[in-house]
């Protein structure tokens, strides 16, 4: 019963926060260190961890959706963040810095 009700609290939120137009970003959560940042190309490089259902851990470099704010993607930074895959191509939907 107190799982029910922890899950009825969390969904309510989340429907909230999505209503005022913070939702959660799509995709898949992972974390990683920041390698490197274009915010010209708006890409950045990540030395991620596993990404379940998309690929293994690796260093690679990732579009960044144009609402994602650059200034949590500084070069050395651990970052949880969002990736979504379409059409073969991985773009990065949210991201933040741990520690913040």
């Amino acid at each position: 019963m107190r799982n029910r009700w922890k899950s009825a609290v969390i969904g309510a939120l989340a429907a909230a926060c999505i209503a005022c137009g913070g939702g959660a970003p799509e995709g898949v959560r992972s974390r990683g260190v920041v390698e490197a940042v274009d915010p010209v190309a708006r890409t950045v490089t990540l030395d991620h961890e596993e990404i379940p259902g998309l690929m293994t851990a690796m260093t690679m470099q990732f579009q960044v959706a144009p609402e994602v704010e650059l200034d949590e993607l500084v070069s050395g930074a651990t970052v949880e963040f969002w990736v979504k895959e379409e059409a073969g191509e991985y773009t990065v939907t949210g991201v933040r810095r741990e520690g913040s």
